[in-house]
């Protein structure tokens, strides 16, 4: 990503301490942009990235999520690398708490960081708005590649059903080369 300039332009990166969030603000930050880097608990001083900047933030608290991003002007992009998966086990054996914690993780804390995202976005009439996920949410065997998620509205209605339908692209894969990519698109 170094190759194109981001001077100036005001990223925000949800999950900036984890492995995925971290390599997406240091990308942004060589690249120029100015980065605010999010995460329920600030990174030790050895694992912080020059060029960031920190804010904690719980992404389930809708009020937190707000104030943070209000607290700025309207970012030209949100990325959200929040989430995680549990264990592949039998529908059988499932744990409701656990089922209800993963909904919460992936499906809510996006929802949150979406709502509030557009919300400053709007007036500012422009914006982007990136969700990753694991790709052992869609292949029970494999790397575990992160991918992106790039949602449309062919009818640009404001539901978030409609926000759903996503095509996800590898990040290692050529367009249209995923073999998983036609069963994740919703």
């Amino acid at each position: 990503m170094a190759e194109q300039s981001y001077a100036g332009l005001a990223v925000m990166v949800f999950g900036a301490a984890g492995a995925l969030g971290s390599g997406v603000a240091a990308a942004f930050a060589a690249a120029g942009a100015s980065v605010a880097g999010v995460d329920k608990a600030e990174p030790a001083a050895e694992r912080r990235l020059d060029g960031v900047r920190y804010s904690c933030a719980d992404v389930l608290a809708d009020e937190t999520v707000g104030a943070l991003l209000d607290s700025a002007p309207a970012p030209w992009a949100v990325i959200n690398t929040v989430g995680g998966f549990a264990p592949h086990r039998p529908l059988a054996e499932s744990d409701v708490g656990e089922l209800t914690g993963q909904l919460m993780l992936n499906l809510v804390s996006a929802a949150v960081i979406t709502k509030h995202a557009l919300r400053v976005m709007r007036p500012a009439g422009a914006g982007r708005i990136v969700h990753t996920a694991s790709r052992a949410g869609v292949v029970s065997k494999g790397s575990g590649t992160s991918r992106a998620a790039t949602c449309t509205s062919p009818r640009r209605k404001p539901a978030w059903s409609t926000a759903l339908r996503c095509r996800c692209e590898a990040a290692d894969q050529p367009a249209g080369k995923d073999p998983a990519a036609a069963s994740s698109t919703a």
